[in-house]
């Protein structure tokens, strides 16, 4: 089981922003959404497939992401319209369209099923919305891909009984699943889990009956449940993180809190790491640990973490500080550290996806081209690390110096390494513990 991000959940920048800031949050995978809406014009794309893929490719390969799935619905009109002629309009562009999907790896093409229309009943609308699945099913068997529909509210499959008599109908046709659509109109969470068997990607949000894009601690949806009778059912697919940024505020927050969630579900028990030597990715990760009652308030960490980090002795550029009062009774020497937490805060809290975690060392980083300089981190973690740089004014704090092979400078040249600073590896519950 494999993690995705949704394009369109990042916002309406460039292609180019739009990747920085999903692998930033350390991604490797999206599904991309085309349309006039998005970044990648549909039709473009199908009126010149191998141009348009060859440009989405030397993004997205530029930040080391693959893609799933290609989120279309359709091409500007229902693929059941009554009128054959803008039915044929619709189907034009969709064998280009596939050779697109086809150039940038795409696994899947993920379409809308179509919609009810009065004026010819139900019963025809889904004869019609058949034939042209079965039409564009063949379209995609041809290019090595595979034909989703997301059965949603409001169209041919918005009840789980309806999604499963569509995939009856066409052969070879797979769901890309999205509980939202079933739990807002009131579903109970076992009619939806009968779709498993036809599904063949997972739309993740949290939602609520009523509303379909809702906060974490707001929804109701139990993933927990979901990936584990999945991973039972040996189900091998992605799991793509889609809120829709018009319906909530901040989705790529809360695109970085689900991920967490999600991830704690699928973490293994026991026998995990065995490759890292049977440690855990948590207990790989580090941090620095500061002891007030062995330093001695030299401030050579300050210094040299400022010349690493800028190419100057500013201590006001450093990601360490060390603090002394000499009119303090007790404890004159106070430090301010980060700590890296297992569930960071400030990750959580930035607003625009800067802030991500380094998967080998553990830190959490800034990617200063990224960062707005809002500060959201700083309010959001316990001990305010976070700092704004005088002159760039974009956040910053302790990274571990990832890109140093001795590993964080400040350590190596305390005086007293070891006691007053060590470097030490676990998460922070752990090393209290210890």
């Amino acid at each position: 089981m494999r993690f995705a991000a949704m394009t369109f959940s990042f916002g309406p920048g460039s292609l180019d922003s739009t990747c920085r800031a999903i692998a930033a949050q350390g991604f490797d995978c999206i599904d991309l959404a085309v349309g006039s809406r998005h970044q990648v014009d549909a039709l473009g794309a199908a009126q010149d497939p191998l141009v348009q893929a060859e440009q989405v490719l030397d993004t997205v390969r530029q930040y080391g992401l693959d893609i799933s799935e290609v989120f279309l619905l359709n091409f500007g009109t229902p693929i059941n319209h009554p009128d054959p002629a803008t039915r044929e309009t619709g189907r034009m562009p969709f064998a280009g369209f596939a050779q697109f999907c086809r150039e940038i790896g795409a696994e899947s093409i993920m379409m809308s099923p179509g919609v009810l229309f009065d004026d010819i009943g139900e019963a025809a609308s889904r004869r019609l919305a058949v034939h042209e699945l079965c039409w564009q099913r063949g379209i995609c068997a041809a290019n090595g891909l595979q034909l989703n529909i997301e059965p949603h509210w409001h169209s041919l499959a918005e009840s789980p009984a309806a999604a499963i008599w569509f995939c009856e109908q066409v052969r070879g046709l797979g769901l890309t699943l999205d509980y939202s659509h079933f739990i807002a109109q009131g579903y109970p969470q076992d009619a939806v889990e009968a779709l498993h068997p036809y599904t063949r990607h997972l739309h993740a949000r949290q939602a609520r009956e009523g509303a379909t894009n809702v906060a974490l601690p707001d929804g109701t949806i139990d993933f927990e449940r979901i990936l584990g009778r999945l991973s039972r059912d040996r189900w091998d697919g992605v799991v793509c993180l889609e809120y829709n940024p018009s319906l909530i505020d901040h989705a790529p927050r809360e695109i970085v809190l689900l991920r967490q969630e999600l991830t704690g579900y699928l973490r293994p028990s026991s026998g995990a790491g065995a490759a890292s030597g049977g440690l855990t990715r948590d207990q790989r990760w580090g941090r620095i640990v500061f002891d007030p009652t062995q330093c001695r308030a030299c401030k050579l960490c300050e210094t040299v973490c400022a010349i690493a980090h800028e190419g100057a002795a500013r201590p006001a550029l450093a990601r360490i500080n060390i603090d002394f009062d000499a009119f303090a009774a007790t404890d004159p020497i106070s430090g301010t550290v980060c700590a890296q937490c297992a569930d960071a805060r400030c990750l959580a809290a930035c607003p625009v996806g800067a802030m991500s975690r380094d998967e080998r060392t553990g830190a959490v980083v800034v990617d200063s081209t990224l960062c707005v300089g809002c500060m959201a981190c700083r309010r959001a973690c316990p001990w305010a690390v976070p700092k704004k740089h005088p002159e760039l004014g974009i956040a910053i704090k302790c990274d571990l110096c990832g890109d140093r092979e001795g590993g964080p400078v400040c350590v190596e040249m305390c005086p007293l390494s070891g006691r007053a600073l060590r470097y030490a590896r676990g998460s922070v519950a752990e090393q209290e513990a210890a």
